[in-house]
C-alpha cells in the first residue's frame, strides 16, 4: 500500500508539475501573441514611430523586427518573474501583468494637437498598472495550492484567463486611439517607403485639417507630376503652410519635412520654425543664382521644376494672384498646355484684371469660370446656398479655393 501510495504521490506530483509548467508557457505566449498583434496590427504607426525615434532611423523599415524586439523586452520581466519566484498555478498569468505595463506605456503616447507630445497621461495609467500587478504578484506570492483531484488544468485556465484579460484591457486602455496621429504617421511612413499610390489613398479619405498629411498629399502628387493639376481638389488645405510639414516635429515624425527637402532639393533644418512662402522664395532664388554661375542650364532644367510647382502653388494658396502671375512666365510659357491649376488661376486673374502678360485662350476653362462666376451672382444674396453650389459644381478648382476656402 506504501508502495502504491508513493507512486501515487509521485505520479500526482509529475502532474501537477506539468499542468504548471503547460501554464506557464501559456501564458507568455498568450502575451507574445497579444504583444505582436498591438504592435504589427493595433498600433503599428506608434511602435514604429517610437523604434525609429530610439534607433535614430535605422529600424523604419523594419517594422516586423521592431515588433519582435519589443515583445521580447516587453516579456522579458514576465519571464524573470516566473525563472525566480513560485506563483501558484491559478495565478501564474500574474507574473505577465508587468509587461502589461510595459506594453502599454510603450503604446500610449498622447499628442494634445499632433504637435504637442503629452506623456502624462500613459505614465500616469501605468503607474497604476503598475501598482496593481505589484499587488496581485505580492499578494499572490504566499498564497498555496491546495490541490484536490478536480483540479484539473480547465480548472486553472479560468482563473488565469480572467487575469490575461485584466492585463489586456489595461493596455488597451492606456494605448494610443488617436485615429488623426495613426493616420498621420501611416501616410508619411507609406511614402518614406516610396508607396505613392497606397499614401494617396490614406491622403484623399482624409477630411479633417491635418498639416502634415496635407503636406504629405502635396509630396506624393508631385513625385507623380501631378501637384498643379490636382492639389486644390485635396482636403485640408489651408495656405502655403500645407506644402511643408511641421519642422519642429522633423526630429521624431520621420523626418517628413526632410523628405520634401529632398523632393525638391532645398535645405530645411529640422527643429526650425519656418515660413513656408517665404522659405520657398528664397530657395527659388538661391537655385536660380546657382544655375546663372555654371554652363549646366538645360542639365538642371529639369530638377527645379519640383520647387517650381512647389513655389508658384504656394502663392496660389496664399491667394497671391499678381505675383503669381509675374512669377509664372519664368518657368512656363503662358499656353493652353500648363497644368490645370495654373491655366484656371492665370484666367481667373485675366478675369480680375491683374494679368498683364500674354492673353491666354482655353475653351474649357473660360467657360466653366464663367458659369462659377454666375452661380456666384445668382446666389449672391444667400452666402451659405452660394459657397454649397460652387462647391458641389466645381470643387476642385483653384476659384473654389480662391473664393470659399479659408
Amino acid at each position: 500500500m506504501r508502495s502504491e501510495d508513493g507512486q501515487g504521490l509521485k505520479y500526482y506530483y509529475h502532474s501537477t508539475q506539468q499542468t504548471a509548467s503547460f501554464l506557464t508557457v501559456a501564458c507568455v505566449l498568450c502575451f507574445v501573441v497579444y504583444s505582436l498583434y498591438m504592435y504589427l496590427a493595433g498600433q503599428r504607426d506608434i511602435v514604429a514611430l517610437a523604434h525609429y525615434i530610439s534607433s535614430g532611423g535605422d529600424m523604419l523599415d523594419s517594422i516586423v523586427f521592431s515588433a519582435i524586439l519589443a515583445t521580447m523586452l516587453a516579456a522579458l520581466p514576465s519571464v524573470l518573474l516566473l525563472h525566480f519566484f513560485s506563483f501558484p498555478i491559478r495565478l501564474k498569468a500574474v507574473a505577465t501583468l508587468p509587461s502589461f505595463v510595459t506594453l502599454g506605456i510603450l503604446t500610449g503616447a498622447r499628442m494634445h494637437s499632433i504637435q504637442d507630445s503629452d506623456i502624462h497621461f500613459p505614465v500616469l495609467l501605468g503607474c497604476v498598472m503598475m501598482t496593481v500587478a505589484v499587488v496581485l504578484c505580492a499578494a499572490s506570492l504566499p498564497i498555496r495550492d491546495n490541490h484536490a483531484e478536480h483540479d484539473t488544468v480547465p480548472h486553472y485556465l479560468c482563473s488565469n484567463v480572467l487575469i490575461l484579460a485584466l492585463g489586456m484591457l489595461m493596455s488597451l486602455i492606456v494605448a494610443n486611439h488617436n485615429r488623426e496621429l495613426h493616420d498621420q504617421l501611416l501616410v508619411e511612413r507609406l511614402m518614406q517607403q516610396g508607396d505613392t499610390r497606397q499614401a494617396l489613398d490614406v491622403a484623399n479619405d482624409y477630411t479633417v485639417q491635418n498639416r502634415n498629411i496635407t503636406a504629405m498629399h502635396a509630396l506624393a502628387l508631385s513625385r507623380e507630376g501631378r501637384l498643379a493639376d490636382e492639389l486644390f481638389s485635396q482636403p485640408g488645405l489651408k495656405g502655403s503652410e500645407s506644402l511643408i510639414p511641421d519642422t519642429t516635429l522633423a526630429c521624431r515624425m520621420y523626418q517628413a519635412p526632410c523628405m520634401v527637402a529632398r523632393h525638391i532639393r532645398a535645405a530645411i533644418v529640422p527643429g526650425a520654425r519656418i515660413t513656408t512662402a517665404r522659405f520657398l522664395e528664397k530657395a527659388m532664388e538661391m537655385r536660380q543664382h546657382a544655375m546663372a554661375d555654371t554652363l549646366r542650364m538645360k542639365q538642371d532644367s529639369l530638377s527645379i521644376q519640383p520647387l517650381a510647382d512647389y513655389y508658384l502653388c504656394s502663392l496660389l494658396l496664399d491667394r497671391k494672384l499678381g505675383e503669381f502671375v509675374r512669377k509664372l512666365t519664368q518657368y512656363y510659357a503662358v499656353s493652353d498646355s500648363m497644368p490645370r491649376h495654373y491655366r484656371e488661376a492665370y484666367i481667373l486673374a485675366q478675369r480680375r484684371h491683374v494679368s498683364d502678360g500674354p492673353v491666354l485662350e482655353d475653351e474649357e476653362i473660360t467657360t466653366a469660370i464663367t458659369d462659377f462666376i454666375q452661380i456666384m451672382a445668382r446666389n449672391a444674396n444667400d452666402t451659405g446656398q452660394q459657397r454649397k453650389a460652387c462647391l458641389d459644381m466645381y470643387g476642385g478648382t483653384y476659384w473654389s479655393y480662391y473664393f470659399f476656402r479659408r
